[in-house]
């Protein structure tokens, strides 16, 4: 059996009022024990029904993260079909279009039969640790192993996001990959996260708080250019020292033209293709401080050894929509809604309100 170990916390944990009614009826126990010269074993009584009580809090939180799991998923399933009408103009790919390499961002453990497919700069870093501790889904298990989830390094540039490092969906032949994504025994899933949220994360990353090397990488792939073009178009090469500002990284992505996006901030649904995939987890990063923890134990489930699993949350969807929406309001409400156009599939299948985040314009 795995022993869980999370940093998140408990879904029970948000009853504030439990801990201290632990500690009072701990301290009613004794205290009834010592005026009343009870025998121990009824100290032993009332903490085993609270612990009965403990578990049935368990069960209902779990039904209710269960039942939002199965609406979303419900949700997605209904967005595909609406999708695949004719004459709506706004069909999904069809699974005949999809070649091998669609399935390259799907990771494969194919003794636990476990299948993760990572969307970048939405709480994927955490997932792949979780990946990785498993064992195996990793290309070279003799070289890398780990003990608990925060032995596997995630910080930008870590081994974990080299494309080598996992068994990938799209390493397997195609016939292998049907059967594989129609067997009913893989435990298939996903993180999401809201479209805004996370675009303006990926800029953060990559051109404000990035390691020296990685933005001296993504300066060179595209931040001349955006820099060029959209914030200095007097400029014929970017001088150095130069920085990309949010409002011009957006900009370059509104524009219509572009068509190619990288996948820090590819549209989620492309990634994964969650039309042509029946997930059984499909968790928001918004949510994760409880479905996270939830789905851990499903993950749990068959597996063997002594292997630690820890989701290394919580995420605050408080403090990054506040902080979302101050950027955000810097932008023209053109440039606005042409990042709602680019990102529309995301908001609809996964359910996603735009003005959560951009609050002074109607979609």
């Amino acid at each position: 059996m795995i022993r869980l170990r999370a940093k998140l916390k408990h879904p029970l944990a948000k009853l504030a009022w439990i801990r201290p009614l632990v500690c009072v009826a701990c301290v009613l126990a004794l205290a009834t024990v010592a005026k009343q010269n009870l025998p121990v074993r009824f100290h032993a009584v009332s903490l085993n029904n609270f612990r009965g009580f403990l578990a049935k809090q368990q069960e209902t939180t779990d039904n209710k993260i269960r039942k939002q799991i199965e609406n979303r998923l419900q949700h997605v399933s209904d967005h595909c079909s609406n999708m695949r009408k004719p004459g709506l103009g706004n069909s999904t790919t069809s699974e005949n279009d999809l070649k091998q390499k669609s399935w390259r961002y799907m990771i494969v453990d194919d003794k636990n039969k476990v299948m993760f497919c990572y969307v970048s700069k939405a709480g994927n870093s955490h997932w792949k640790a979780v990946m990785a501790v498993m064992g195996h889904s990793i290309k070279k298990p003799q070289e890398f192993q780990f003990n608990t989830t925060e032995d596997v390094p995630t910080d930008t540039g870590s081994v974990i996001h080299e494309p080598w490092f996992f068994k990938k969906l799209s390493d397997y032949k195609s016939e292998d990959i049907k059967k594989m994504l129609t067997d009913k025994n893989y435990k298939k899933f996903m993180a999401v996260r809201h479209p805004f949220t996370r675009l303006l994360s990926a800029y953060k990353d990559k051109f404000a708080l990035s390691n020296a090397i990685v933005r001296a990488k993504y300066d060179r792939r595209y931040g001349k250019y955006i820099f060029n073009k959209y914030q200095h178009k007097n400029f014929s090469e970017a001088e150095p020292g130069y920085k990309v500002s949010w409002k011009a990284f957006a900009r370059y992505i509104a524009d219509p033209s572009l068509t190619t996006l990288d996948e820090h901030w590819e549209v989620q649904s492309r990634l994964c293709n969650p039309c042509h995939i029946d997930f059984n987890f499909i968790t928001q990063l918004e949510h994760s401080d409880v479905e996270a923890f939830y789905w851990l134990r499903q993950l749990e489930e068959g597996l063997d050894g002594n292997i630690h699993l820890t989701y290394q949350g919580p995420y605050s969807d408080h403090v990054t929509t506040k902080w979302a929406r101050n950027y955000f309001s810097m932008l023209p409400k053109h440039v606005v809604k042409n990042l709602y156009a680019k990102y529309k599939q995301d908001f609809e299948l996964f359910g996603y309100n735009a003005s959560k985040v951009a609050t002074n314009i109607n979609f």
